[in-house]
């Protein structure tokens, strides 16, 4: 969507040098990392004593040209994108190609990791609580029958799946500690001062395990979310995830999808135990390496899967010439 791109194998190098760039903020956001952290001074010292300053100037210009790489590239594909979308806007024509290419890039800079580990996740959680699963597939069978695929136009009457996204964030977010944000003025709190400057960090983990809040915190319960609104997942504010929407929508049609034509289960057939260690600790935090089963739930359901593959038109510009179409019919002001 960003670039006007498909993503075929995941071993891109724009896919692998992204994933590179976010390892690198990951270390460079670690608090105690850099001794300078803690004593400001010195990063008036001559260059040999602030080796962390060639670090980030190297690491910076890796992002770069990623970023200007991919937007160069970008406008020159077929079809509709994002980026030619954003280059052809008012606001960026006072804009340097620099300050364009970042504020295209970090928009999939974000997608790369965030989506694919909260799908880890709900691939961990058929493992660790299989309870849910027939329930999920009861209403999958119900609603769709086993013909077709799950569209985007089931999801509205599918309810479990709704409440199977939800209980998928608060099990476990893949950005467990929130973004930190800084307070813009004085506030208060039950009574505490919350001076301005401040940062604050929202535990998402803290208030999602608060059992004063939650029966069986530590249990994948879908049904708690079953006819209840939809809970914050994406932030606060004006810093609110700009691609909330389609992250939601691409998780929730890949889980739906997943539990239409798979059973997923532990090797061997064993509940699995989830404990903390089994997660990364980076700012995006994902499980790590497991083994899971996919096992087609039969042959009626491959073949359907093979049939809809095989019926797909792959052309990627028309592809995204539809995306463009289909946002003109929701009266989206469009500069490309």
């Amino acid at each position: 969507m960003t670039f006007g791109m498909r993503i075929l194998t995941g071993e891109e190098w724009q896919v692998k040098t992204s994933r590179m760039c976010i390892d690198n903020f990951t270390m460079a956001a670690q608090t105690g990392a850099w001794v300078v952290d803690a004593l400001p001074w010195l990063n008036h010292l001559p260059a040999p004593f602030t080796p962390w300053k060639k670090t980030a100037e190297e690491w910076f210009q890796t992002w770069d040209a990623l970023h200007k790489t991919n937007l160069r590239d970008a406008l020159k594909h077929e079809g509709w994108n994002w980026a030619k979308d954003i280059h052809n806007a008012k606001e960026a024509q006072d804009m340097t190609e620099e300050s364009v290419a970042w504020n295209v890039g970090i928009l999939c800079d974000v997608g790369i990791e965030t989506t694919s580990g909260q799908l880890q996740i709900l691939v961990l959680a058929c493992l660790a609580h299989p309870e849910w699963i027939p329930d999920t597939q009861k209403e999958l069978d119900k609603v769709v029958g086993g013909e077709q695929l799950p569209d985007f136009e089931d999801i509205k009457i599918l309810p479990y799946i709704q409440a199977v996204v939800e209980e998928n964030f608060r099990w476990r977010h893949c950005v467990p500690a929130g973004v930190p944000h800084a307070t813009s003025q004085n506030d208060y709190y039950k009574g505490y001062l919350i001076p301005k400057g401040s940062i604050i960090v929202a535990i998402f983990n803290g208030m999602r395990y608060d059992e004063s809040i939650l029966n069986a915190p530590n249990e994948f319960r879908p049904e708690r979310w079953l006819h209840k609104s939809q809970p914050n997942n994406f932030g606060y504010g004006r810093r609110v995830c700009p691609g909330r929407q389609i992250a939601r929508n691409s998780l929730t049609i890949a889980i739906a999808r997943l539990l239409w034509a798979f059973e997923i289960r532990a090797k061997d057939d064993e509940k699995l135990i989830v404990d903390e260690s089994m997660f990364t600790d980076a700012f995006v935090s994902a499980p790590k390496g497991f083994e899971a089963l996919f096992e087609p739930r039969s042959e009626s359901h491959v073949r359907v899967i093979e049939a809809s593959f095989e019926g797909l038109d792959k052309d990627v510009a028309w592809i995204f010439d539809e995306v463009r179409r289909r946002q003109e019919l929701l009266d989206v002001t469009l500069r490309a």
